[in-house]
């Protein structure tokens, strides 16, 4: 360190005096200006100049931002049933196990279809098939110009049903496809939205006895 160097300047029309010395830079030796109260400890560069400084001195441990980044992790982290309290929220007691297990009976008891799903549900009818094979867009166009494009029961033109529907005219299985899992032309027929709709309850009908035939 050298000798204190006087510097004025003016502010708002009072002359500030600073005492500045030079010292050099703790990391990299350059001259730096530094007042008098910094001076008395170790002068850098730059931030950069003095974490690394603490790297290569051993006064950081190279692991403590990785162990600082787990620890917030780990405490912001869900854990269900063990409420954490340093995470807002997390000491709400309806969160843990026994009494989400009695929040879910009330609801049971005042909802029965609550969980009623798939087989458990009451109109169950085996499941949607969505696959009908890897030609069936070749075999619904051949049903229905076989059926001159028009439904089989009411005449509707397929003209007609694209402008009242905006779709065209529906290819069905006679013999619904998730019993006979037949897609030949015998087993098809041509049909407009309303009729393919009357259908519904009959197959629904034929379902449930197919499965209580299986189930027996």
């Amino acid at each position: 360190m050298t000798d204190a160097l006087a510097i004025k300047y003016q502010w708002r029309g009072h002359t500030i005096r600073l005492k500045r010395v030079h010292i050099a830079c703790a990391y990299c030796g350059a001259d730096l200006l530094r007042s008098t109260t910094r001076a008395k400890r170790k002068c850098f560069c730059n931030n950069a100049e003095a974490l690394r400084y603490r790297y290569e001195n051993g006064l950081i441990d190279p692991n403590a931002i990785v162990k600082a980044a787990h620890g917030a992790m780990a405490a912001i982290q869900w854990r269900r049933g063990v409420p954490n309290p340093k995470v807002r929220g997390e000491n709400n007691p309806a969160k843990r196990p026994a009494s989400r297990a009695k929040i879910s009976a009330a609801k049971l008891e005042h909802n029965w279809m609550r969980g009623r799903t798939g087989k458990l549900h009451h109109g169950y009818m085996g499941g949607k098939i969505w696959w009908r094979g890897k030609d069936w867009d070749a075999i619904k166009l051949r049903v229905r110009q076989r059926d001159g494009f028009m439904c089989v029961k009411c005449d509707m033109p397929e003209w007609e049903h694209i402008e009242r529907f905006s779709q065209p005219l529906h290819v069905d299985h006679i013999i619904m496809y998730r019993i006979s899992h037949d897609n030949s032309m015998q087993n098809l027929q041509t049909l407009c939205v309303y009729h393919h709709a009357e259908k519904i309850p009959e197959e629904k009908t034929l379902m449930a006895e197919v499965i209580q035939i299986l189930a027996s």
